[in-house]
């Protein structure tokens, strides 16, 4: 659990994480499955708000892994897909689109953030307290 703000903390359950010692990565790989062609993934990253949950989860894994960051290690983003077809893809998540997830995510925390403050919930995104991811 990592605390946003004072009115609310943020938690989740990664898929796998794999820390290399020797070369200083630390793996995140997020697992998906999709009905769809894996070639039409790449299209539903932010229809299905995976951009937020990997903004969310890179947020989670840079808090719990702080000591190790700050000594030279990396973090390694990945998505790993597989179609109903059996095919498999796995995605390396760049520095400038994690950033950018990350940009678009913080605004959905300050916005929810702003919606406890204001006890208005007219934002159709969040729902009596919750983004739903």
């Amino acid at each position: 659990v990592y605390e946003y703000n004072d009115k609310f903390g943020l938690h989740g359950f990664v898929d796998n994480v794999k820390i290399d010692h020797e070369n200083k990565i630390i793996y995140f790989n997020e697992l998906k499955t999709t009905g769809k062609h894996i070639s039409k993934f790449i299209y539903e990253i932010k229809n299905l708000k995976y951009d937020l949950k990997l903004a969310h989860y890179t947020r989670l894994l840079t808090h719990l892994f702080e000591d190790l960051l700050s000594n030279d290690y990396t973090l390694e983003i990945r998505l790993i897909v597989i179609d109903s077809y059996g095919h498999l893809i796995d995605f390396l998540i760049s520095e400038e689109t994690l950033h950018k997830y990350i940009h678009d995510y913080k605004r959905h925390l300050d916005d929810l953030t702003e919606s406890f403050i204001n006890a208005s919930w007219k934002n159709p995104t969040y729902y009596k307290n919750t983004i739903v991811l």
